[in-house]
């Protein structure tokens, strides 16, 4: 799945893949690193694609991909405000 996920163009690196089970069903989570000027439709549609190839290679998995955005090194994190 590592390698799947990987072969979507923008995808940069993966981490915190998962699995658990629910009600007979596998279900499947992983965080999609993206790069960090791209607008957010641009990196939701990273991780759609993601989701899309993932399914079409195992069908009985339920995919739920997290998109992050790559934090630039010397750039502090600031959490969302309002």
């Amino acid at each position: 799945m590592r390698r799947v996920a990987m072969s979507v163009p923008g995808v940069q690196s993966i981490h915190d893949l998962s699995t658990r089970q629910s009600a007979g069903h596998t279900m499947l989570d992983l965080h999609v690193v993206v790069a960090p000027r791209i607008s957010v439709s641009e990196g939701h549609e990273i991780g759609n694609e993601v989701s899309r190839r993932l399914e079409t290679e195992a069908r009985d998995i339920d995919w739920l991909s997290h998109v992050e955005v790559r934090r630039l090194a010397g750039t502090p994190y600031l959490p969302a405000t309002g």
